[in-house]
């Protein structure tokens, strides 16, 4: 069984935590209350930029946003790098709203509204067939073993 996600307060507590030295030093260059407007400061960024991813995904597809949101994820908190998110991949995925995997590689892909996406591997969704670009043009992509007899 995975272990739960890290909440929330937890990343924004590693984020104040790890920029607490720049308050401390204004701290103690200028007067202990740099320091709490610093320590503030901080965290008023995180909190903001969060606000806006999250306003940002919303306009962008307020189905997929609900969805994400119901299974306990945020699109911002949940893709933060380590030190302040060190949540594994496993973990990331874990009760996610993912619509397919994709054949190249199994990574799970979420269709949006338009019914096309893009895995990182180079294929595409879309109207429920796999492409491939190669180079000049896309092409239905079929299997891994095909592909090899094409290029041969």
């Amino acid at each position: 069984m995975l272990p739960p996600r890290t909440p929330h307060w937890v990343i924004q507590l590693r984020f104040v935590l790890t920029t607490a030295p720049v308050g401390i030093f204004f701290g103690l260059a200028f007067g202990w209350y740099f320091f709490f407007f610093t320590v503030l400061f901080t965290w008023l960024i995180i909190v903001v930029t969060a606000k806006f991813v999250d306003i940002s995904v919303y306009c962008m597809d307020s189905k997929a946003y609900a969805a994400v949101h119901r299974a306990g994820a945020h699109p911002f908190y949940d893709n933060l790098w380590p030190p302040f998110n060190c949540d594994s991949t496993e973990v990331r995925l874990q009760h996610g709203v993912y619509d397919c995997t994709c054949p190249r590689c199994n990574a799970p892909i979420v269709t949006p509204r338009s019914g096309e996406s893009y895995c990182r591997c180079g294929l595409c969704l879309h109207e429920n067939t796999w492409w491939i670009w190669n180079g000049e043009a896309w092409s239905v992509y079929f299997t891994y073993v095909e592909e090899q007899k094409s290029e041969t």
